[in-house]
């Protein structure tokens, strides 16, 4: 359990025969730090350990402060469903059991139906796991839907901190900000948005001239980070969802 105070007093002292050291990462951000400032590193058994800053190597992995959950319950997969009618969320859904159709008597609904394979939830009945599979969720009848079954993995974990890390919410949407040079992130952004949501990734330049700017267009994906990991929108009071 770790709680942040601010400080009470800021200490300045001479550097005498101390040397500063600038610790660049990998996409060029950096700090300067006296030799013997402390640093969290992961050892090989990716165990956190802190060391002086002068015996930093070449690919080391930094380890940032944060605030960290108490860890009250995990998931490895969340029913969308279920948790929509628990939240009283008025979502869609796509590729439902045909039986369901019975309980369809409005006739714009019947109407949308045909023309975009959606319902409200309102008409949901019971359905098994491998169902739950195949079944689409969206906030509207065209909205673009993701699958109902939310399988908590690798893929969601990485997701999670590159938002926590550069994101923040549009209208109606995800935006990440990166660096122009990190291909690799947003080639990984870009492969996690396919697989797990079968979204679509859309790249904008940011006013800054390294930037860009990745759009997650899913306002469904956006009330689940909001609602469901309660991820706050500013670097103040984002957190890591249990």
């Amino acid at each position: 359990n770790i709680e942040w105070k601010s400080p009470s007093h800021i200490l300045k002292h001479p550097l005498g025969n101390k040397k500063m050291f600038r610790i660049t990462s990998e996409h060029g951000r950096f700090v300067d730090v006296t030799e013997d400032h402390s640093v969290f590193i992961l050892d090989d058994a990716l165990n956190i350990i802190a060391i002086e800053a002068k015996n930093i190597k070449e690919n080391d992995y930094l380890v940032s402060a944060g605030k960290l959950p108490f860890l009250s319950e995990n998931y490895q997969s969340i029913d969308l469903i279920q948790w929509s009618i628990k939240n009283n969320y008025d979502m869609y859904i796509s590729g439902f059991p045909n039986r369901w159709l019975n309980n369809v008597i409005d006739q714009d609904d019947r109407y949308n139906y045909k023309i975009r394979n959606s319902l409200p939830i309102k008409y949901i009945g019971d359905y098994s796991e491998d169902e739950l599979k195949v079944m689409k969720i969206g906030i509207a009848y065209s909205s673009t839907k993701i699958p109902c079954q939310f399988i908590v993995n690798e893929n969601i974990g990485r997701l999670l901190g590159y938002y926590i890390a550069e994101g923040s919410y549009g209208n109606k949407n995800l935006n990440i900000s990166l660096h122009k040079n990190e291909f690799d992130i947003i080639e990984d952004i870009n492969f996690i948005c396919k697989e797990e949501f079968g979204l679509e990734v859309f790249k904008y330049d940011s006013k800054q001239s390294n930037g860009i700017n990745l759009c997650i267009n899913s306002y469904t994906l956006q009330l689940i980070f909001k609602n469901l990991f309660n991820i706050n929108d500013n670097s103040y009071n984002k957190r890591i969802p249990n």
